[in-house]
């Protein structure tokens, strides 16, 4: 038995924020020889690729899996339900099935107390991770049939099952992430795609001529701004910097922003993920949009053109088994809300992982954290753009990416619309331009999204668009707790 030591002590604002990464580790992948071992790929669509030494591919996944494993440096609490693979059904991952059982010892940052469970198995999120170019992708980890992890959040619960099938999240380096994505859309796009067509009674709609494209502001990000803003939020801390970003941390408060965009991500970790032994006293749905847009306000955070979207309140659920009956009982834990604001440009939605405000409400309506990424821009030029049935077009030549599908099945267009697509926040984007966005039905029970450009002659410096090359798509998720974090 090999034994592995992670010291995981960055934690991650709630599905949103990986913020200060710890630089952890993890050693003894290395010395894995794929013996015994296998690899399942479960797409989307449902359908289950196994691939074991000798098959074709296997060697090079098997590599790229490792190193993602190698690349683990925090742990990220999210809800982690008993029913996982259930729940993450409609997702692309990878699950990955170790040749001999692995120990490894987690010291949890808050409790300071160690923990050692064992894992013969790992499932790497390729798609439906929320926002996955921040954080990088998740990884839950654990021993098939056994564990001693229980819950939703990273809490280890007293008296609880030990038959939970996954124990933990973390957060693997989004370099490693994407090698291991880019070998599975590499197979993926020398398969057929399906046929794309248009819902029963749909037409396409009417585009305008053109369109403005719109020049992004390079965000002024400054040791002093950042320190101001830290300032107005009630955060005294040394500040720490990256060539990516500023970092200011007091105990357990800590602040973020990115040079590359100027995203704020603000939180309280020992509050923003709520308490599932103590569960929060959360506010009416008003409150909390009352108490979001006064703290906005007041913190200097507050766009001019953001607005409303909805509430979304982030939840655990704890499964504990009967000894006597077998019977798995499941408990659920409200534990924060979430106010969530949406923009447009000239009438337009902006979509795209790149613009998001939410602000976390936790206990007694009390903000626990806020995440801002909203762009500035200007307007540069009025460009021409294609008809709806030119973007159709495109899109049926680029085929669908991110959903295996078999040959010859047919999805189908429900919805066609005009928006400005924002990179994500690590990015320093040039231009909001214009893209169409397809809503398709997969037929089974799965909208997704894909973007096709919208200007019919590409910019000169052309970045501010998503990738042409195969790409997992956007998925809405019925229900999603957080659906606009999608990637």
């Amino acid at each position: 038995m090999k034994r592995i030591v992670v010291f995981l002590v960055a934690i991650a604002v709630l599905g949103v924020v990986a913020a200060g990464f710890a630089n952890n580790s993890i050693e003894g992948f290395t010395s894995y020889e794929p013996v015994q071992s296998g690899i399942i790929i479960h797409y989307g669509n449902g359908s289950v690729e196994v691939l074991t030494p000798g098959v074709s591919e296997f060697d090079e996944l098997w590599e790229s899996s490792l190193n993602a494993l190698r690349s683990i440096e925090a742990q990220l609490r999210c809800p982690v339900p008993y029913d996982l693979k259930e729940k993450i059904a409609d997702c692309t991952y990878v699950e990955v099935i170790f040749p001999e059982t692995t120990n490894i010892s987690i010291t949890m940052y808050d409790t300071n107390t160690s923990h050692d469970i064992e894992l013969d198995g790992a499932i790497i999120m390729l798609s439906g991770c929320k926002n996955e170019a921040q954080i990088g992708c998740k990884i839950f980890t654990g021993k098939r049939g056994y564990t001693n992890w229980t819950g939703d959040t990273g809490y280890f619960v007293p008296n609880s099952s030990k038959d939970v099938k996954y124990m933990a999240v973390y957060v693997a380096n989004v370099t490693a992430i994407k090698a291991l994505k880019e070998l599975i859309c590499e197979s993926e796009s020398q398969k057929t795609n399906p046929e794309i067509v248009l819902g029963e009674g749909m037409t396409l709609p009417d585009t305008p001529d053109k369109m403005m494209v719109y020049k992004v502001k390079r965000p002024e990000v400054t040791v002093e701004k950042v320190l101001a803003l830290a300032e107005a939020l009630g955060l005294e801390g040394n500040i720490t910097e990256t060539d990516e970003k500023f970092i200011v941390r007091n105990g357990s408060f800590e602040l973020e922003v990115l040079k590359a965009s100027g995203r704020v991500a603000y939180a309280d970790l020992s509050k923003i993920y709520g308490d599932i032994i103590n569960p929060p006293n959360l506010p009416s749905e008003d409150s909390a949009i009352e108490s979001a847009i006064k703290f906005l306000s007041d913190k200097g955070l507050m766009p001019s053109d953001a607005e409303f979207s909805k509430v979304v309140t982030d939840f655990a659920e704890i499964a504990r088994k009967d000894p006597n009956t077998s019977e798995v009982s499941v408990e659920k834990i409200d534990l924060v809300m979430q106010v969530m604001f949406s923009r447009e440009i000239d009438g337009f939605p902006v979509v795209g992982p790149g613009s998001k405000l939410k602000v976390y409400i936790g206990d007694n309506g009390d903000v626990v954290g806020v995440y801002k990424c909203w762009r500035a821009y200007e307007p540069y030029e009025q460009c021409a753009i294609l008809t709806s049935a030119e973007a159709f077009e495109r899109l049926k030549e680029k085929g669908i990416h991110g959903v295996r599908a078999i040959t010859g099945e047919k999805i189908t267009v429900k919805e066609v619309y005009l928006a400005y697509y924002a990179q994500p926040a690590v990015d320093d984007q040039e231009y909001f331009q214009p893209v169409f966005v397809f809503e398709l039905d997969t037929g089974r029970g799965e909208i997704i999204k894909q973007y096709i450009p919208a200007l019919r002659d590409e910019l000169e410096n052309d970045d501010g668009m998503p990738s042409e090359k195969p790409q997992y798509t956007e998925r809405i998720l019925t229900p999603a707790p957080d659906e606009e974090d999608n990637e």
